[in-house]
This record gives C-alpha cells, structure tokens and sequence, in this order.
C-alpha cells in the first residue's frame, strides 16, 4: 500500500489501513467539505489493495444539495473514483428533531449501501472525536457513550473504519490546499443551534485557549474509556451466557448479579433485540419491579419502543403492544386475512365455506381442542400453551356464527379449522406448528 507516499497525510494514512483486516471493497461517505474531500484524495494516492469508490447522501435539506452532488461528481471524476448519490427522504417523527432524523436516515442509507467484506471510511478528525466526548458527557452517558468515535467498528454486514481520529482539522485543510482540491462549506455549519456547533464556535475555542492539547487530551480520555468498556462487554458477555433462557432472560442468576454488572448485561441483551436501550432510571426500575417481582405478578416497565415484562421465570424485552384490535369481518372463499396493523395475517389451508369472524379478547369460553375428549376453558388452553396473560387480548379468535373453530395457531375447536398465524411479533411465544410451516 503505496504511492504518495512524500506526503506526511497520505502516508500516515497508509500504514493506519495496513493495521486494518482487507476488506473486499474501500467506500468513502463524500459530503463534500474538506474533512472528507482530504481522505478520499488521500486514499486515490495510495495503491489500495481492494477496490475504492464514494457514496453521497443528498439530504435535499438545503436549496444547494444539487450543486453539492455536482461538485462531489467532480471531484470523483478528476480523482478516478466512482461514485453514488443516494438522495434521502428526511420525515421527523412527532417529537423527533430533525437533526435526530437526519444522523438516523444517513446510518440507515450507509448500511444498506454496504455488501458483505465493505469496509466504510469515514473523515472524523480529532476535533470531532474531543467534540463527541463532550457531547456524551453533557448527555450523562456511561462507559459506552464516552468512548466516543471507535477506530473500527461493525457496521452492517462490514466494517465502518475512521483512519482520521489522530489528524487535526487544519492539517486536513492544508493538505487539500497543497493538492489543490477545492471543497465545499455547509452553511449549516454555523447555526449555533445544533449541540455540535455551539460546541465547536463558542465552547471549545475557550477550552483550547486555555488547555492547547485539550483534543489530543480529549482524544486519550476516549481510547481509556473504550478500554474499560470493552473489559465490561466481555465481562457481560459471560454473565449473558450465563443468563440466557429459552425466550429471555432466566430471572434467578439475573437476580444475582451485582447491580453494575446486571445493568451491563441488560444494555448488551436489549441492544441484541434491536430494541432502544432503557436509561439508567428504567434499568433500576427492571430490577426492582419486574426481576423482584412475585411469580404470579405481571409487572411492566416502558420506554420509548420497548417495554420489559416476566414471563414463567424470564424477563422479555419487547416492543410496544399494539393498539387493541377491534373485530372484523372474514368474507367467504377467502383464505388469508389481513390483521389489525401490528399483527400479521390468518392464513387457511382451504378457503372456509362460508363467511367467519375473528374476535379478540372476548372471555368465558371454551374449546374442545381436536384430538382431545373434553372441553376446556381458554385459560386452560392458553396455559398449557405458555401464553402470557398479558398476550391473550391479541390472539384472534376465529367464529362461524356464534361456534368458536381456532385458537389462532394454537389449536383448532373440534369442529374447527386449522390455520397459520403469520407476520405477528411474537413468534418465540407463539409458533407456528410445525405441521403448519
């Protein structure tokens, strides 16, 4: 991994990628400003060992983004490297900021951009990282959140790599202006009214002032953190292994971690789900209400997107339920219908003869189920089939007439139909049979 090699950047660049695993494909996030124009002119002076190309993200937030996507076709052309604009659609959620929605829209398009052995390269520099640190304490995040900016990371189904962490700003700019590459300057950059910018124009020129090293400072604080926060995840990591159930989490050696511990092993399970990780207050509130908790009780704890439940000795960690479904309608000949949003689809091996209903939560019923001599209450059933109380409201219920046919996939009523119950967000509670599938 060669070529210009006279030039202290370049060549520093160099021997940090050398250090990596080789990837099958370099790609560099372009916006177009100079931190990320400065890494891909250094990467198309080197003699990579795998292929290099760019991606753009075209926000559409400022009336120049087209002109920003010109000039990054540019300079790709003029350094021979391809490149791909990938223009986003920014919607905020109710109550979401639309700086929240942009860093969240720009991850999502990088990671569905990515093939398998992709190694993404992105341009923060030191200042960035020392800005990130201070982020993440005035947020009051842990171990994890000030560990800042890792070097090189799993992402998606690659690797997302910052070869610049120990490079300073000015650096990156007079390196571009030796090479003579122009770059672009967001005007958003100075709206004072991101965290990030106030940071950078107000807070920071005064700490630097007065502490001169206080980025490469900054820079150290974050690798000793993300030291001691991979020691925890190893740690945690065995304590999870220890922990794990046949649906969640086994609550009795849960129970018995110290707390420090416990909430590490919750943090990494939870991230595990794909699910928002709860802040500290909820943590303790897991502990306290749903892991201490009665056997019989039905305790829960809420955040937004997930919520903590027990279920037959195990924590769940699950989303949200949806809203309560009203019921509807099953017209005749049909053999598939469509739930209530959330919660899938019935599906039919034949189509039934004549028009059915689908009820939900309704009580006091009972079921002979087919190869069984008695009828039963639903309770009963829905014991033995290990559904959550908490669960049973959302289970259709499948009529003809007033004659109750199928518990959902659980079992049909003698005489009833045998159906699938696909699509619902339960599947480790409630499978599909396996003379279903």
């Amino acid at each position: 991994m060669t070529g210009g090699a006279t030039d202290p950047l370049i060549r520093r660049l160099g021997e940090r990628l050398r250090a990596w695993p080789r990837p099958h494909r370099y790609r560099v996030a372009l916006s177009g400003g100079a931190d990320s124009s400065a890494l891909l002119h250094g990467l198309s002076r080197l003699d990579l060992p795998a292929p290099l190309d760019a991606l753009h993200l075209d926000h559409g937030l400022h009336s120049a983004s087209a002109r920003w996507a010109d000039h990054c076709q540019d300079l790709c052309a003029r350094l021979d490297v391809p490149l791909r604009v990938i223009p986003l659609r920014l919607q905020p959620h109710p109550g979401e900021s639309l700086e929240a929605r942009a860093r969240a829209a720009r991850r999502a398009a990088l990671a569905g951009a990515m093939h398998p052995g992709d190694l993404l390269l992105m341009a923060h520099h030191r200042e960035d990282q020392a800005e990130t640190l201070l982020l993440a304490l005035l947020r009051g995040a842990g171990p994890t959140g000030l560990a800042a900016m890792p070097e090189l990371t799993p992402f998606g189904p690659g690797w997302l790599g910052r070869p610049l962490l120990e490079e300073g700003r000015r650096d990156l700019r007079a390196h571009l202006r030796r090479a003579g590459i122009p770059w672009i300057e967001d005007p958003s950059n100075a709206d004072t009214a991101f965290d990030r910018n106030f940071l950078r124009q107000r807070v920071l020129p005064r700490l630097r002032a007065r502490w001169p090293g206080l980025d490469r400072t900054l820079g150290r604080g974050a690798r000793l953190c993300a030291e001691a926060e991979d020691l925890a995840q190893r740690q945690a990591g065995a304590a999870l292994a220890r922990c794990r159930g046949r649906h969640g989490l086994a609550i009795r050696p849960l129970i018995t971690l110290d707390p420090p511990l416990a909430h590490a092993v919750l943090r990494r399970w939870i991230r595990e789900q794909g699910l928002p990780r709860p802040d500290l207050a909820h943590l303790e509130r897991i502990r306290r209400e749903v892991l201490g908790a009665a056997p019989d009780r039905h305790p829960l704890v809420a955040w937004p997107g997930a919520e903590a439940r027990r279920h037959r000795g195990e924590l769940l960690v699950l989303p949200p339920l949806p809203p309560r479904p009203t019921d509807l309608d099953w017209p005749a000949g049909a053999r598939e219908l469509a739930l209530p949003p959330g919660l899938g689809r019935l599906r039919l091996r034949r189509p039934p003869p004549g028009p059915l209903r689908v009820r939900f939560g309704v009580e006091g019923l009972r079921c002979r189920p087919q190869g069984r001599p008695h009828r039963r209450r639903l309770k009963q059933i829905f014991q033995e089939a290990g559904i959550p109380a908490w669960l049973r409201p959302y289970l259709p219920l499948v009529f003809a007439g007033e004659t109750l046919l199928s518990l959902a996939s659980i079992t049909a009523c003698d005489p009833g139909l045998r159906l699938e119950w696909r699509g619902h967000p339960w599947p480790t509670l409630i499978p599909i049979p396996a003379d279903e599938v």
